[in-house]
């Protein structure tokens, strides 16, 4: 009985006989939102480990913070101690960036002493107090 009634498929067909997209949840994060969403993570952990310590903070709270569920920290960091890494490496990718501008002969010092805008880029000046801030 089925065969007389031709296809019997479920699938909707767009008009040019292709099967028709149903649009799917939201679509997918660009690599660089999935990037800026790690140090967002990384930032709200960082403050969270300054004032409560490492051991009171739980990943829901770092979740929190940002505006993410803690399943999605936990997507992206295997665990709450390892959401600095991302500030690591963008602190030795800064480093390193200034040192390629560093000219030959050109004292070092003058990286972190000279203009304002070479510090702030660079490092802290030497009388500026240390400060949680000072990352990527």
């Amino acid at each position: 009985m089925t065969a007389a009634r031709g296809n019997t498929s479920r699938s909707k067909t767009s008009p040019a006989g292709r099967p028709a997209e149903r649009p799917m949840g939201r679509p997918p994060l660009t690599e660089e939102r999935k990037a800026e969403i790690r140090l967002e993570i990384a930032r709200a952990a960082v403050d969270l480990f300054v004032t409560q310590g490492v051991a009171a903070t739980t990943g829901e709270q770092i979740g929190a913070a940002v505006g993410v569920s803690a399943r999605t920290v936990w997507r992206y960091f295997p665990s709450k101690e390892s959401c600095v890494s991302p500030l690591f490496s963008a602190g030795i990718d800064m480093i390193a960036d200034c040192l390629r501008r560093w000219r030959p002969g050109q004292p070092l010092d003058e990286l972190s002493t000279g203009n304002s805008r070479t510090r702030s880029t660079c490092w802290p000046a030497p009388t500026e107090p240390p400060s949680v801030r000072w990352y990527a």
